[in-house]
Protein backbone atom coordinates (compact mmCIF):
# COMPACT_ATOMS: atom_id res chain seq x y z
CA UNK A 1 0.00 0.00 0.00
CA UNK A 2 3.07 2.16 1.00
CA UNK A 3 4.67 1.91 -2.42
CA UNK A 4 0.96 2.47 -4.06
CA UNK A 5 1.02 5.74 -2.28
CA UNK A 6 4.50 6.15 -3.74
CA UNK A 7 3.89 5.76 -7.00
CA UNK A 8 0.66 7.73 -7.26
CA UNK A 9 2.18 10.40 -5.41
CA UNK A 10 5.03 10.72 -8.40
CA UNK A 11 2.53 9.60 -11.02
CA UNK A 12 0.54 12.87 -9.66
CA UNK A 13 3.46 14.85 -9.82
CA UNK A 14 4.75 14.34 -12.83
CA UNK A 15 1.33 15.06 -14.61
CA UNK A 16 1.57 18.48 -12.32
CA UNK A 17 5.59 18.95 -14.03
CA UNK A 18 4.09 18.02 -17.45
CA UNK A 19 1.06 20.80 -16.97
CA UNK A 20 3.30 23.10 -15.82
CA UNK A 21 5.63 22.66 -18.75
CA UNK A 22 2.87 22.89 -21.30
CA UNK A 23 1.83 26.27 -19.85
CA UNK A 24 5.66 27.81 -19.70
CA UNK A 25 6.09 26.24 -23.29
CA UNK A 26 2.47 28.34 -24.06
CA UNK A 27 4.00 31.36 -22.67
CA UNK A 28 7.26 31.16 -24.67
CA UNK A 29 5.51 30.21 -27.66
CA UNK A 30 3.41 33.37 -27.26
CA UNK A 31 6.55 35.84 -25.98
CA UNK A 32 8.27 34.71 -29.08
CA UNK A 33 5.49 35.83 -30.94
CA UNK A 34 5.32 39.31 -29.38
CA UNK A 35 8.98 39.94 -30.18
CA UNK A 36 9.22 38.66 -33.47
CA UNK A 37 5.92 41.42 -33.76
CA UNK A 38 8.20 43.88 -32.38
CA UNK A 39 11.12 43.17 -34.44
CA UNK A 40 9.33 43.50 -37.31
CA UNK A 41 6.53 46.60 -36.62
CA UNK A 42 7.09 50.58 -36.72
CA UNK A 43 5.59 51.19 -33.26
CA UNK A 44 3.63 54.49 -34.09
CA UNK A 45 2.35 53.60 -37.33
CA UNK A 46 1.84 49.79 -36.28
CA UNK A 47 2.62 48.86 -40.13
CA UNK A 48 5.36 46.56 -41.03
CA UNK A 49 9.05 48.37 -40.65
CA UNK A 50 11.61 48.66 -43.15
CA UNK A 51 13.96 46.06 -41.67
CA UNK A 52 10.43 43.45 -42.76
CA UNK A 53 10.01 45.33 -46.06
CA UNK A 54 13.67 44.14 -47.14
CA UNK A 55 13.06 40.51 -46.25
CA UNK A 56 9.71 40.10 -47.49
CA UNK A 57 10.15 42.48 -50.78
CA UNK A 58 13.33 39.97 -51.59
CA UNK A 59 11.14 36.84 -51.09
CA UNK A 60 7.53 38.20 -53.49
CA UNK A 61 10.32 39.46 -55.98
CA UNK A 62 11.83 36.13 -56.47
CA UNK A 63 8.50 33.88 -55.97
CA UNK A 64 7.12 36.49 -58.85
CA UNK A 65 10.06 35.64 -61.21
CA UNK A 66 9.85 31.96 -60.25
CA UNK A 67 5.98 32.27 -60.94
CA UNK A 68 6.05 34.58 -63.95
CA UNK A 69 3.10 36.71 -62.13
CA UNK A 70 3.09 40.60 -61.37
CA UNK A 71 4.31 42.48 -58.44
CA UNK A 72 3.27 46.11 -57.58
CA UNK A 73 4.93 48.67 -55.54
CA UNK A 74 3.48 51.74 -54.67
CA UNK A 75 5.75 54.37 -52.81
CA UNK A 76 4.19 57.40 -51.41
CA UNK A 77 5.21 60.41 -49.10
CA UNK A 78 3.16 63.03 -47.67
CA UNK A 79 3.41 66.30 -49.34
CA UNK A 80 5.39 69.26 -47.47
CA UNK A 81 5.41 67.01 -44.14
CA UNK A 82 8.11 69.25 -42.99
CA UNK A 83 5.69 72.55 -43.13
CA UNK A 84 2.93 70.60 -41.09
CA UNK A 85 5.81 69.68 -38.38
CA UNK A 86 7.05 72.84 -38.22
CA UNK A 87 3.85 74.81 -37.46
CA UNK A 88 2.29 72.06 -35.54
CA UNK A 89 4.74 70.18 -33.74
CA UNK A 90 6.04 66.95 -33.59
CA UNK A 91 3.35 65.59 -31.81
CA UNK A 92 0.66 66.19 -34.29
CA UNK A 93 2.80 65.22 -37.10
CA UNK A 94 2.98 61.80 -35.42
CA UNK A 95 -0.83 62.32 -35.45
CA UNK A 96 -0.49 62.49 -38.59
CA UNK A 97 1.50 58.91 -39.17
CA UNK A 98 -0.25 57.54 -36.76
CA UNK A 99 -3.69 58.05 -38.80
CA UNK A 100 -2.10 56.96 -41.90
CA UNK A 101 -0.46 53.94 -40.40
CA UNK A 102 -4.33 53.27 -39.10
CA UNK A 103 -6.08 53.78 -42.23
CA UNK A 104 -3.61 51.90 -44.56
CA UNK A 105 -4.17 48.92 -42.37
CA UNK A 106 -7.97 49.13 -42.99
CA UNK A 107 -7.56 49.23 -47.03
CA UNK A 108 -5.14 46.79 -46.83
CA UNK A 109 -6.61 43.71 -46.05
CA UNK A 110 -6.58 41.51 -49.39
CA UNK A 111 -3.70 38.64 -48.64
CA UNK A 112 -0.62 39.52 -51.10
CA UNK A 113 -0.94 42.95 -49.72
CA UNK A 114 1.67 44.60 -47.66
CA UNK A 115 1.83 47.83 -45.77
CA UNK A 116 4.83 49.35 -44.72
CA UNK A 117 6.35 52.68 -42.92
CA UNK A 118 9.89 52.82 -44.76
CA UNK A 119 10.89 55.64 -42.82
CA UNK A 120 9.95 59.33 -41.85
CA UNK A 121 6.75 60.37 -43.87
CA UNK A 122 7.59 57.73 -46.82
CA UNK A 123 5.15 54.65 -47.02
CA UNK A 124 5.00 51.20 -49.34
CA UNK A 125 2.69 48.98 -50.37
CA UNK A 126 3.65 45.81 -51.92
CA UNK A 127 0.88 43.90 -53.84
CA UNK A 128 1.50 40.08 -55.46
CA UNK A 129 -0.36 38.76 -58.24
CA UNK A 130 -2.69 41.94 -59.42
CA UNK A 131 -2.81 44.06 -62.91
CA UNK A 132 -1.67 47.30 -63.45
CA UNK A 133 -5.08 48.68 -63.78
CA UNK A 134 -6.20 47.62 -60.56
CA UNK A 135 -3.23 48.24 -58.98
CA UNK A 136 -3.11 52.13 -60.14
CA UNK A 137 -7.00 52.14 -58.92
CA UNK A 138 -6.05 50.81 -55.38
CA UNK A 139 -3.23 53.51 -55.31
CA UNK A 140 -5.52 56.30 -56.00
CA UNK A 141 -7.89 55.01 -53.33
CA UNK A 142 -5.20 55.26 -50.47
CA UNK A 143 -4.57 58.50 -52.04
CA UNK A 144 -8.41 59.74 -51.73
CA UNK A 145 -8.74 57.94 -48.60
CA UNK A 146 -5.49 59.96 -46.58
CA UNK A 147 -7.07 63.15 -48.11
CA UNK A 148 -10.14 62.55 -46.82
CA UNK A 149 -9.00 62.21 -43.34
CA UNK A 150 -8.65 66.28 -43.96
CA UNK A 151 -5.71 66.51 -41.48
CA UNK A 152 -4.35 70.49 -41.20
CA UNK A 153 -1.61 71.29 -43.33
CA UNK A 154 -2.73 75.32 -44.08
CA UNK A 155 1.30 75.95 -45.14
CA UNK A 156 1.37 73.43 -47.24
CA UNK A 157 1.94 74.72 -51.15
CA UNK A 158 -1.22 72.90 -53.04
CA UNK A 159 -3.73 72.49 -50.31
CA UNK A 160 -4.93 73.75 -46.66
CA UNK A 161 -4.91 69.80 -45.66
CA UNK A 162 -2.45 66.61 -45.71
CA UNK A 163 -2.23 65.19 -49.57
CA UNK A 164 0.57 62.77 -50.84
CA UNK A 165 2.16 62.21 -54.17
CA UNK A 166 3.12 58.35 -55.00
CA UNK A 167 5.00 56.34 -57.56
CA UNK A 168 3.11 52.75 -58.84
CA UNK A 169 5.38 50.10 -60.56
CA UNK A 170 3.56 46.81 -61.71
CA UNK A 171 5.25 44.59 -63.66
CA UNK A 172 6.72 40.86 -63.88
CA UNK A 173 10.32 40.59 -62.33
CA UNK A 174 12.89 39.40 -64.64
CA UNK A 175 15.91 38.02 -64.16
CA UNK A 176 17.51 41.03 -63.46
CA UNK A 177 15.18 42.63 -61.26
CA UNK A 178 15.50 42.81 -57.52
CA UNK A 179 14.07 44.63 -54.82
CA UNK A 180 17.00 47.24 -54.72
CA UNK A 181 15.80 47.99 -58.75
CA UNK A 182 12.17 48.11 -58.13
CA UNK A 183 12.44 50.98 -55.44
CA UNK A 184 14.27 52.55 -57.64
CA UNK A 185 11.98 52.77 -60.14
CA UNK A 186 9.41 53.64 -57.62
CA UNK A 187 11.11 56.35 -56.23
CA UNK A 188 11.74 57.93 -59.34
CA UNK A 189 8.02 57.88 -60.02
CA UNK A 190 7.46 59.10 -57.10
CA UNK A 191 9.80 62.26 -57.97
CA UNK A 192 8.02 62.44 -60.87
CA UNK A 193 4.41 63.12 -59.23
CA UNK A 194 6.05 65.73 -56.73
CA UNK A 195 7.50 67.62 -59.78
CA UNK A 196 4.16 67.42 -61.84
CA UNK A 197 2.59 69.45 -58.80
CA UNK A 198 1.89 66.81 -55.49
CA UNK A 199 -1.04 65.47 -55.03
CA UNK A 200 -0.87 62.57 -57.68
CA UNK A 201 0.11 59.34 -58.57
CA UNK A 202 2.17 58.29 -61.36
CA UNK A 203 2.15 55.35 -62.75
Amino acid sequence: LQMYEQISSRTLDLMYEREERKKIEKELTRLNSELEKLATTDKLTGLFNRRHFDEIFDREVRRARRENRSLSLIVFDIDYFKKLNDHYGHVQGDAALEKIGHQLNKICRRPGDYAFRLGGEEFGILIANQNSKNVVKFAETIRLEIEALNIPNINSDIADHMTISAGVICKVPDNKESAKTFMQAADELLYKAKEKGRNQIIY
